[in-house]
């Protein structure tokens, strides 16, 4: 008897799991198919057991399956395909666990960005894996994001972007010079771009960020040692090499931080987990000796000015000293409570984001950008046209206020080269616990609660009706305007030719409202964006003055054609990794060279 039980049991539990999940999959479908816009179906989602465990061997099974390809990081593939396929700018997909609708309409995504405060809120269930180091201005929603988001402005100032101007001159001094010396030696060429350029941003974010300077070519000794005065300190690894290390494993780091708040002790982890563990450890007790000494400075009225003045520095100075009186205070989701604007917490959870999208999104944008310029030489003449002008007329030694103002041909190979490849291809939000109007092409719809929408910055950014017929091609000229095109707004073909140049004709266009977004936009558009386009600017005016250019190392047999198609075919693959990075990347050599050579 007891056996007939164990065995119904047995049989029960999975069916009604099953019954249960098809229920939901039944709901969410329905409720989509009410907005009247089109739905597909996925089985699975990106958070499924199944999917998280049996993520390779699905793909096997179902690779002829429509649904097996569209369950995480499509939209870079997809781009625009879907919405021309339904003749629409949204579609719904639903599984048993969720709705999504995505979104590729400028409109509601201006409309939507600008709703950020209340109606489209970020979903906290899905970003409280970054409040890895505390609550920061990319996690919190509200009230208590206004007080973060008015405490992390006032740090990127033009102070700190000189800095970043000048320390990116350094280090992109520094990578070239590398990477002349391998072209010259090493037949095979350049094969570490990315890693060089994702140095060069964590140094710049090191050097403006929290006042810590490296030189490019100094990396492996900050990584392989601990100074005296940090052993006595009591640590055991480096400051960059602890940072480094959650940096490139966010995925551990997040595990860590799940399993410790759980409250998993340390002894019963190993491997990355446990070591990674070790390396959360010694970056928070690095940033509080940091803390202490900024406070110590500020108390003994050492205020950071010019070319010293951090990210960190600000920060901390702006929220010890209480940037909001009591009653701003309450408003902004400290009741009425007087001190600092911030916890120490909140303080370090704030650092360690910065840390976060400063180190992958410059870098990313840094390494596409050299090596699509490596595929279309006609580009590198391009930029290379505004870049000797400048260099050769300057007589201020290439300051920042003077020369960031007129490189309109490097901001628009930057500009191109997000507008192609944008550091994140989606950007959720979510309608909580009540409806929502939207206008979608021109038609209003309700959106049920609890509803992920996700704006298609993929799609939004390669949608020919704002781009014109070629939004595949990398085209950075199509930012600059010809003196014919008069109106601008709706970005026609601009071609600025490669005759006389004079910067001072030039302009970047500006792209209509919610057609180009990779920093997103409303309210909660990205605090770093002067930031990373100084440092990209200066970076590649650095890597590209005094003739210095850069091709395609070809495969034995190859040709340059099949050379630069083989490349080109390797950037159009990237794989979301936090943001949006080129894999494979091994396989691509580049060879620098001088004009004259």
């Amino acid at each position: 008897m007891a056996t007939a039980n164990f065995t119904t049991i047995l049989f029960l539990v999975p069916l009604l799991y099953l019954v249960r999940r098809l229920f939901n999959l039944a709901w969410n479908y329905l409720a989509a198919r009410k907005t009247g816009l089109p739905v597909l179906v996925n089985p699975v989602t990106v958070t499924s057991p199944i999917w998280l465990f049996g993520k390779p061997l699905l793909k096997r099974i179902f690779a002829s399956w429509d649904w097996i390809h569209r369950v995480d990081n499509f939209t870079q593939q997809s781009k625009y395909t879907p919405y021309q396929k339904f003749n629409s700018k949204a579609y719904w997909i639903v599984s048993n666990r969720e709705k999504e609708l995505y979104v590729a309409d400028p409109v509601v995504a201006e409309d939507v960005y600008k709703r950020c405060r209340v109606e489209f809120q970020k979903n906290s269930t899905q970003y409280e894996v970054l409040e890895i180091f505390g609550p920061n201005v990319v996690t919190t929603n509200g009230k208590v994001w206004e007080r973060h988001r008015k405490t992390t402005i006032p740090p990127f100032n033009e102070r700190v972007s000189e800095t970043v101007w000048d320390e990116a001159a350094r280090q992109a001094e520094g990578a070239r010079k590398k990477w002349f010396q391998v072209s010259r030696k090493e037949p095979r060429g350049v094969r570490s771009t990315q890693d060089d350029t994702t140095q060069i941003a964590f140094n710049v974010l090191s050097a403006a960020g929290f006042g810590q300077d490296f030189d490019f070519d100094d990396a492996e000794a900050q990584l392989s040692g601990v100074s005296e005065a940090d052993k006595k300190a009591g640590h055991t690894m480096s400051y960059r090499e602890s940072l480094v290390y959650m940096l490139e494993d966010i995925v551990s780091l997040v595990m860590y931080t799940v399993a410790r708040t759980a409250g998993w002790p340390t002894w019963a982890m190993w491997g990355k987990i446990k070591a990674m563990g070790t390396a959360r450890e010694e970056y928070v007790l690095y940033m509080r000796e940091k803390l202490q000494k900024e406070r110590e400075e500020i108390r003994a009225g050492i205020v950071a000015t010019g070319a010293k003045e951090s990210l960190m520095s600000v920060l901390v100075r702006n929220s010890d000293s209480g940037l909001l009186d009591e009653s701003a205070s309450a408003k902004a989701g400290r009741g009425s409570k007087s001190g600092p604007v911030m916890t120490d917490d909140e303080i370090l959870g704030n650092l360690f984001v910065y840390n976060l999208a400063g180190h992958d999104t410059t870098a990313g944008a840094l390494n596409f950008a050299v090596t699509l310029l490596a595929c279309e030489p006609k580009w590198q003449e391009w930029i290379a046209e505004e870049i000797d002008t400048i260099v050769r007329e300057d007589q201020t030694g290439l300051k920042y206020n003077v020369v960031f103002p007129k490189l309109h041909r490097c901001l628009a190979l930057m500009y191109e080269t997000l507008r192609m490849y944008g550091p994140v291809p989606v950007s959720p939000r979510y309608t909580a616990a009540s409806w929502q109007n939207v206008t979608i092409d021109g038609k209003q719809f309700a959106i049920p609660p609890h509803t992920d929408i996700k704006l298609d910055l993929a799609a939004l950014h390669h949608d020919p009706n704002s781009w014109g017929p070629d939004p595949l091609n990398f085209r950075p000229d199509r930012w600059i305007p010809s003196p014919s095109q008069k109106d601008v707004s709706k970005q026609k073909r601009a071609d600025s030719g490669h005759g006389s140049y004079d910067y001072q004709s030039e302009s970047l266009i500006a792209p209509a409202p919610g057609t180009f977004l990779p920093w997103t936009g409303g309210p909660r558009v990205c605090p770093g964006k002067k930031f990373s386009q100084v440092e990209f600017t200066r970076a590649i005016l650095g890597m590209f003055r005094d003739g210095a250019r850069v091709c395609i190392v070809e495969k034995e047999g190859e040709s340059t054609e099949q050379a630069r198609a083989r490349v080109r075919e390797t950037a159009d693959k990237p794989e979301v990794q936090f943001t949006l990075r080129m894999t494979a990347v091994e396989e691509i050599g580049l060879k620098w060279f001088t004009k004259e050579e």
